[in-house]
């Protein structure tokens, strides 16, 4: 009886890894949307289906006529990508949108509470908050779609599978297989928030990150205080020094 347990289980583990199935605890979702969250396709997508461009790269877009405008430097013309044509067509590349929009957003994650802190910086402050949030509802959407698509596969694999075994326990062993897939994806079709629930929505920033302003004026005073007083000193030196060399 044990063996015949034992090679149930076997075929069970065997099967369920041909058909792509974990048989173990969950999880690997939150690792995998946290690398397609930092991945360049991922971002593209964002930037492209929200038109994101003449906001990452607002220097070189002319607001009033609604189009690029071309680098005078070849440097930044060849750091920005794109064609380099005449000046009605050129635009920049969505690879170097997506590495400006990259560098500019921060993921953090707490070990101790397993909470993802997602941060985006931009002159725009005003707009800031919905790409947060709308990150987090389409990194949801595009890990619920392909888990469907996998789950699909698996599904159609043990199908046909079922249709070539002769024996009632591997019958049966496909069947539960089955059953858990199938629930699974009727999860995956009802859950909204598929890997990440938000705790917090972003909001808009009350006050601009950088440039500070008061750091910088603070600044500013205390090195004008400071060049001041070495000018003073200076001259209160050669003051000195000259009334010195008038009694030599």
């Amino acid at each position: 009886e044990k063996s015949s347990l034992s090679m149930l289980a076997g075929n069970l583990s065997g099967l369920a890894g041909l058909a792509g199935i974990s048989l173990g605890g969950g999880g690997g979702n939150v690792e995998e949307a946290l690398a397609v969250l930092s991945s360049k396709a991922f971002i593209k997508q964002f930037i492209k289906s929200n038109n994101l461009m003449p906001i990452i790269m607002s220097e070189y877009w002319d607001q009033q006529d609604k189009k690029w405008v071309l680098p005078k430097k070849p440097f930044y013309l060849r750091m920005l990508g794109g064609q380099q044509v005449s000046q009605e067509n050129w635009s920049p590349s969505l690879e170097a949108g997506a590495s400006r929009f990259l560098r500019n957003m921060v993921i953090e994650k707490d070990k101790k509470t397993s909470i993802i802190n997602i941060s985006i910086v931009s002159h725009r402050g005003d707009l800031v908050d919905n790409w947060a949030n709308q990150l987090v509802v389409d990194l949801n959407e595009r890990i619920r779609n392909r888990q469907i698509v996998n789950l699909n596969k698996s599904i159609n694999y043990l199908k046909s599978q079922l249709t070539k075994t002769e024996s009632h326990q591997m019958e049966q062993v496909i069947y539960s297989l089955l059953e858990s897939q199938v629930q699974k994806i009727m999860l995956a079709n009802v859950k909204d928030d598929y890997v990440f629930s938000v705790i917090d929505p972003a909001i808009e920033p009350k006050q601009a990150f950088k440039p500070r302003k008061q750091l910088i004026i603070s600044l500013g005073f205390i090195l004008g205080l400071l060049l001041s007083t070495s000018v003073i000193i200076t001259k209160k030196m050669m003051g000195t020094t000259d009334i010195a060399h008038r009694k030599l």
